[in-house]
């Protein structure tokens, strides 16, 4: 079985949203979510760069709301939504 990062709107495929230095990554579900966020941690750790776990958050239905996802050993809050520049989601 193969599992792609993105959400499908249409006939469209959104796999992220980027905002200076932040990014929003998209997926159908939560182990495609929490797979993405090794893989970029992975890629940007090459680059020097490092993800702040601390305000790391995923959001998803409310049937995980309250919950927590263990990432490369960080905890990571699941939310039903979150504040991006301002903007709600």
């Amino acid at each position: 079985m193969v599992f792609l990062v993105g959400i499908t709107v249409g006939h469209e495929v959104f796999t992220d949203l980027d905002y200076a230095d932040d990014v929003s990554i998209m997926a159908e579900m939560l182990e495609v979510i929490i797979f993405a966020l090794e893989i970029m941690h992975e890629e940007s750790s090459q680059l020097g760069l490092e993800i702040n776990w601390n305000k790391t958050k995923i959001q998803a239905p409310h049937s995980f709301q309250g919950a927590s996802s263990i990432v490369i050993g960080h905890q990571v809050e699941v939310v039903d939504s979150f504040i991006l520049s301002r903007i709600m989601y």
